[in-house]
């Protein structure tokens, strides 16, 4: 049924088929050169996510290996470890079979730039010229291609979010619908969620519009739950955990993040996500270009950048009139990143076809009013801002190659990644297997070390970045009350991208000032961002 509605509404259009084989190569071709296979664990999702698709594929059951205790893995949803489950037993030579992996994220990357282009134009939300510009300026979007060559979620759920959108759609159309094609498209509708929990913001918008149209819901219902139902159990089992031990509660409990927060500061996290929405709906959308904003001053740049974000969501908003899915969803998915307690920049990677999409719309609906021709216009600024995102896009692939490090952004002190393997290869030398180290990059210890792992700080998501920073660390007795509980052999200290690396490490120095000799440096890099400390051994 969903294959059927799928290739009865595809386009037929040459132009279409042209347009989208040239998106797709160009995603495969980008990707490939931005991508550095060897290297996993520098966003720590991504390396969570191959430590639990490990953990599958060797039957050891859906859980954080690396953790001491290995606890059930009950924060991300299951879907994505499985596929990878399946390509670590076709290749279970770790770090080799990590191309494998990044590979199938890229043909996902790609296949999303190239459906989202036809699911636009074949439902009408785009013209082909502008929904072409948005294809193919995410197609050469650093962020995005960033995302496609990682082990990560969100380019799968993208993908899934379109399969999802286009089958609703289509059977929209349809006079007349059977049972089983509302089951199996409430099973489709339901994947996104398996894959990201972010997903039910395509769930709930779609069963209102359903209803809104006068058709049955049960059966769509009865496939949603047959999907979601079982996860939303299992996660079950996590609630609670952070109230009981930080420490694994970080790894296994999302809501009690909320419910430590006050009122105060949830109106905090709403506020800046608002601000940091406008300000990343441009920066991802028109990388490029917005880069160059830098040499402007702070006033000018913010200015700039929260003018240019608007835009989508303005058109989006106005576009809610039509009553249909895909505004409805991107609504809902705003709406829960407004309430989430992480910066909304990488939430926005999986919906930047259709963000793109939106502002182009915006602008056209814009320029539209002047009295020229404007196709010149348009051609010199399309030209424009692909050539300053392949730029950009150079500078990324450049400093990835050189560093053999992969980043989302580009560092001003970017690490080699020389200088993790030295420390890799210490600890496996100085270490024993049942040894813990404490690490902010623990994942990626895990993997090449086969040590298990934690992060030592009672870190609180809601307080780093929305409160006060230093608390979202936690205290220096919290961090030693840490380290004694779960017997850490080593402390490491690597280069942190995505948190104050000076707090952690103020800190780390409290700990040395208020416990004199628990910790004792025993190696140190020629890049000084890489320490080892020692801890006595325990019984």
């Amino acid at each position: 049924m969903v294959i059927e509605l799928m290739l009865m509404k595809f386009p037929r259009d040459r132009r279409d088929k042209l347009i989208v084989a040239g998106l797709f190569f160009l995603v495969l071709v980008l990707g490939y050169w931005r991508m550095v296979p060897e290297v996993c664990g520098t966003y720590h999702d991504d390396g969570i996510y191959v430590i639990t698709a490990k953990a599958l594929a060797q039957g050891q059951g859906y859980r954080l290996t690396y953790l001491p205790h290995a606890p059930i893995q009950t924060k991300y949803p299951i879907l994505y470890p499985v596929i990878l489950a399946v390509f670590w037993k076709l290749w279970p030579t770790f770090p080799d079979n990590l191309l494998l992996m990044k590979c199938f994220s890229l043909l996902c990357g790609a296949a999303t730039v190239g459906l989202a282009y036809l699911y636009v134009v074949r439902f009408g939300y785009f013209s082909r010229s502008i929904a072409g510009v948005a294809g193919l300026i995410c197609a050469t979007s650093p962020t995005f291609l960033y995302f496609s060559t990682q082990t990560l979620s969100e380019i799968p759920f993208a993908l899934l979010v379109i399969l999802a959108l286009w089958v609703f759609e289509a059977q929209m159309e349809e006079p007349t619908y059977r049972r089983t094609g509302q089951f199996f498209l409430g099973v489709l509708l339901a994947l996104p969620f398996l894959c990201r929990t972010i997903g039910v913001t395509l769930v709930l918008p779609a069963l209102f519009l359903q209803y809104y149209r006068g058709r049955t819901l049960r059966w769509m219902v009865l496939g949603m739950a047959a999907i979601m139902l079982p996860w939303v159990i299992w996660m079950a089992a996590g609630l609670g955990s952070w109230n009981r031990d930080p420490v694994l509660g970080y790894y296994t409990d999302y809501v009690s993040w909320w419910a430590t927060m006050d009122v105060a500061l949830a109106f905090r996290i709403i506020w800046q996500n608002l601000i940091n929405i406008l300000i990343s709906s441009a920066t991802v959308s028109l990388e490029g270009f917005t880069a160059l904003f830098q040499s402007f001053n702070d006033s000018a740049q913010l200015f700039l950048t929260i003018f240019m974000g608007s835009i989508p969501l303005i058109t989006l908003i106005t576009s809610l009139r039509t009553w249909r899915l895909l505004p409805f969803f991107m609504m809902a998915y705003f709406c829960l990143i407004l309430l989430w307690p992480w910066y909304p920049i990488r939430f926005l990677v999986p919906i930047l076809p259709f963000l793109l999409g939106y502002f182009f719309q915006g602008l056209s609906n814009f320029v539209s009013r002047w009295k020229f021709k404007k196709s010149y216009l348009l051609a010199v600024g399309l030209s424009f801002l692909v050539a300053v995102n392949v730029t950009w896009l150079y500078q990324h692939g450049q400093a990835a190659r050189k560093f053999c490090f992969p980043t989302v952004g580009l560092p001003k002190t970017p690490a080699f990644w020389v200088s993790y393997k030295n420390v890799f290869q210490w600890l496996k030398t100085h270490s024993q297997p049942e040894d813990v180290i404490a690490t902010m990059e623990d994942p990626m210890v895990f993997l090449y070390t086969g040590r298990r792992a934690i992060r030592p700080f009672k870190i609180t998501p809601g307080l780093l970045g929305y409160g006060d920073d230093l608390e979202g660390y936690g205290s220096a007795e919290d961090l030693f009350k840490i380290l004694q509980a779960y017997k850490v052999r080593y402390l490491v200290k690597f280069p942190i991208l995505a948190f104050d690396q000076d707090l952690i490490n103020d800190v780390i120095a409290e700990v040395q000032k208020k416990y004199p000799g628990s910790l004792k440096q025993v190696y140190l890099d020629q890049d000084e961002r890489f320490e080892i400390y020692a801890l006595p051994r325990q019984n």
